[in-house]
């Protein structure tokens, strides 16, 4: 008794476990004695009851587990904020199967559960020390606690929707049924699982009727607004049908207006094509746009923001850089990248610039001033440009050496060559005021040509001499940059009538040594010259 009491000493609730501790200790003895021996040999207060328990599961097979599982889990009132109880509850609740008798049968046997007898046809749990000492049981508890308040509830609804003669006004609704979809309800009984069937097929009926009443009602809208749309349809078709017919006659007046400019600006043509399609998909706009497109030679357009026309445009050598400038006297410059061109940028300037001009190396940009300046610009930075001062009146041709070194600027004072290493004017060309609108260096860069559209001569200049080439009938002339030839040459068109002619070949162009003069007239007709 010492040993006993000694274990229960000052713990609450220490009885069930003394009682059951000493009931195992009674069935092993060995006389009519309790022995010390015997009472260890159960496991004393502290492990009696869980061997007892352990023993009695482990002789079940896997289905007799499954079925003890939800005796016990039955058995027992979840505590809230409290410790969990035991709770009694009807043998009816658990079935009356075999399978659930025979577990019941073996548990009270273990006196782990009490069944009561005759009109009391109950089961509850013999000690609730049970449910805080015996390890297993605590951890079904807490790994199912939800779903066994869901059981609980469940059971509650059960037994109040079959007390009341299953009205249907008791079923679950709506989620409440629906989270029963995704819960195991392997251990309901025949009243639980007859409820939730119950609930779902009100749910599955009131669905339907929902869905019906929907319908009807959605009939009836449809109804009254196919009528509104009928009428509102009508009313647009013939409202988009005068706009399509208005689209289409200022399609075709587009499309007639391309044909007319595919010659004269395919260009333009396209332009025009491409919005007389996107007005109107007519046969003629689209037949027009395939010959536009077929037509048109451009590989970019550039437009300049606010730039006046008259634009004057010069190619870097290496093709990679464009610069142009217009009546406003502005110079814009522009970079090649692949197939797209980056720009423009405004070159500083100190005046309104013309004529515009790159070095043979691509680094430098030149243009003439109305003021009389030459402006020279390095495009790979940003610094203002270098000013070369001297003209009277507008500059109005400027052409680099083949070298780079050297810069001619004309002016009606004449022509300047300039030392652009010192920035400085290296010699002055004699000339009347006659106006040179081209400049261009022979290929060794000793002699220089200017031509005038006023006064009918080209003149050529080398350091030491100048020859004048005799007049060309009917004014002005176009210089073109010699080829290759043992000695410097320049070639001269004629234009007989104002007109350049056309095509160029070797009949109406000449490649003449500059070493004589010569006086040229070639027939032709077509476009007139122009810069």
């Amino acid at each position: 008794m010492e040993a006993v009491l000694g274990e229960a000493d000052g713990r609450p609730g220490a009885l069930p476990f003394v009682s059951h501790a000493l009931w195992e200790t009674w069935r092993r003895r060995n006389s009519a004695e309790l022995t010390l021996e015997g009472y260890r040999a159960a496991g004393g207060i502290d492990g009696a009851l869980t061997r007892t328990a352990d023993r009695v599961y482990g002789e079940l097979d896997a289905a007799q587990r499954r079925v003890a599982r939800a005796v016990l889990l039955r058995l027992i009132a979840l505590g809230e904020g409290t410790e969990d109880t035991r709770r009694q509850i009807g043998r009816a609740e658990l079935g009356d199967d075999p399978a659930t008798a025979g577990v019941l049968d073996r548990l009270a046997a273990a006196r782990l559960i009490i069944l009561g007898a005759g009109a009391a046809d109950t089961v509850e749990i013999a000690h609730e020390a049970l449910i805080a000492g015996w390890p297993r049981l605590r951890d079904w508890l807490a790994n199912d606690r939800e779903d066994l308040r869901a059981h609980r509830r469940l059971t509650e609804a059960a037994v109040e929707w079959d007390a009341h003669g299953r009205d249907e006004a008791l079923l679950y609704r709506g989620r409440v049924v629906a989270a029963w979809n995704d819960r195991d309800q392997a251990a309901l009984n025949k009243l639980e699982s007859a409820f939730l069937a119950a609930s779902r097929a009100w749910r599955e009926r009131e669905g339907k009727t929902r869905r019906r009443r929907r319908r009807l009602l959605l009939s009836g809208l449809v109804s009254a607004l196919v009528v509104t749309t009928t009428l509102a349809t009508l009313a647009i078709v013939q409202g988009r049908q005068a706009v399509q017919e208005h689209d289409f006659v200022r399609s075709r007046q587009l499309a007639a207006k391309a044909r007319d400019r595919l010659q004269v600006d395919p260009e333009l043509a396209l332009l025009l094509a491409v919005k007389a399609v996107r007005m109107g998909p007519v046969a003629e706009a689209e037949s027009v746009l395939r010959q536009a497109v077929v037509d048109s030679r451009a590989e970019a357009t550039l437009l300049l923001s606010g730039q006046l026309p008259g634009l004057d445009v010069a190619f870097s050598p290496d093709g990679g850089g464009l610069i142009s400038s217009g009546l406003d006297g502005i110079v814009w410059a522009w970079r090649r990248s692949g197939v797209s061109w980056h720009g423009p940028t405004m070159l500083r300037a100190t005046s309104k610039l013309q004529r515009p001009v790159t070095s043979p190396d691509g680094r430098f940009a030149a243009s003439g001033g109305l003021d009389g300046t030459v402006q020279i610009w390095d495009l790979a930075g940003t610094a203002a440009p270098v000013i070369l001062k001297g003209h009277q009146g507008s500059v109005t041709a400027i052409a680099f050496s083949p070298d780079g070194r050297h810069l001619a600027s004309a002016a009606d004072d004449g022509i300047r060559i300039w030392n652009l290493t010192g920035q400085r004017v290296e010699r002055v060309l004699a000339g009347r005021r006659v106006g040179w609108g081209r400049l261009a260096f022979s290929p060794d860069g000793r002699r220089l040509a200017a031509g005038s559209p006023t006064n009918d001569t080209i003149r050529i200049h080398n350091l030491l001499s100048e020859l004048r080439c005799s007049a060309v009938p009917e004014g002005g002339c176009h210089l073109a940059r010699p080829g290759h030839h043992q000695r410097p040459a320049v070639a001269m068109l004629s234009r007989p009538g104002g007109r350049l002619p056309r095509p160029l070949n070797r009949r109406n162009v000449r490649t003449v040594p500059i070493q004589r003069q010569f006086e040229s007239t070639y027939q032709g007709t077509n476009t007139p010259i122009s810069h």
